[in-house]
């Protein structure tokens, strides 16, 4: 951990790594300031807590909003390493010799894919679909199947998982493999195989996981 964050000091990634952070920073800021309006949330809590217990939950949240800020390169910082984990482990199984350091580099480079997505919702919101409610804005994701079926006839359970049923899932896929082949020097179809036993197993627990939680609060 501690040679991570010293190469992120001393090398591109630590620039490509504040360049994610800084662009998360602004996408969530701006959704937070200009999306997430007082209206939205009286209008989603607004039969089932008073008006008092939701402005009390507003101002907490406007209270603590620069928490959030400060943890988005600690969570990032802890999503790439626990995806290099993932990868590796997969090298090691497939006996492909590619270093913890490479591995780093191309989850790194990889995560900036799904700045697309994000930025396609916020200018979505922003100025084509502007007559929305909490619900569309927590569900809605660019090229996903999720957005060809009605939410309220699927169980809540099964809306992270078919959100994940998306375009921008499958490049990511494409991309890890891509970038292990680069410095493995081994076939596409291969790594996809070696990312597919590796990142999507992960994957795979992760969401049987939130399924597991959901199902539990709802």
């Amino acid at each position: 951990m501690a040679s991570i964050v010293e190469d992120l000091k001393h090398s591109n990634q630590g620039y490509f790594f504040t360049l994610l952070c800084l662009t998360w920073f602004l996408i969530t800021f701006v959704t937070s300031n200009v999306l997430l309006n007082d209206e939205l949330y009286f209008n989603q809590f607004g039969e089932q807590m008073t008006y008092e217990q939701i402005r009390l939950l507003l101002d907490f949240q406007y209270k603590y909003q620069w928490i959030s800020y400060l943890m988005l390169p600690v969570i990032y910082l802890f999503k790439l390493l626990l995806l290099t984990i993932v990868l590796l482990t997969g090298t090691i199984f497939w006996n492909i010799n590619v270093s913890f350091k490479k591995l780093f580099q191309i989850a790194l480079i990889a995560e900036f894919l799904f700045i697309i997505p994000s930025l396609v919702k916020l200018f979505w919101f922003l100025f084509f679909e502007t007559n929305f409610d909490l619900v569309d804005l927590q569900t809605f994701y660019p090229l996903s199947i999720l957005n060809l079926i009605d939410i309220e006839s699927i169980p809540q359970w099964s809306i992270y998982p078919v959100q994940l049923l998306n375009v921008f899932e499958v490049v990511y896929w494409c991309i890890l493999a891509f970038g292990i082949s680069l410095v493995a020097k081994e076939r596409w179809p291969k790594m996809l195989g070696l990312v597919a036993s590796s990142y999507g197993v992960g994957l795979f627990v992760w969401v049987v996981f939130i399924i597991f939680i959901t199902i539990n609060l709802s």
